[in-house]
């Protein structure tokens, strides 16, 4: 295997692992945001749960989207 290969590998994988950690961090930061949307959304404009899970859920399709544009791109 040579020099070429083996970053080309390693490109790969921390990009890959670079992915993994975004996703997580948008989940994370959603799941932080949920009792603010809760509160707003249902108690302060009278809003359902379908808005409540309809505005969570947007975040996490935005990025079945990105990934899937980015990857027809690629």
């Amino acid at each position: 295997m040579n020099k070429n290969n083996s970053l080309y590998i390693v490109s790969i994988t921390l990009v890959a692992a670079l992915g993994g950690l975004l996703f997580g961090y948008d989940t994370a930061v959603i799941s932080g945001a949920d009792k603010s949307i809760q509160a707003y959304l249902i108690n302060g404009l009278g809003l359902g749960a379908l808005a409540h899970g309809a505005t969570i859920s947007s975040a996490l399709i935005g990025c079945i989207i990105g990934s899937s544009a980015s990857g027809l791109i690629a």
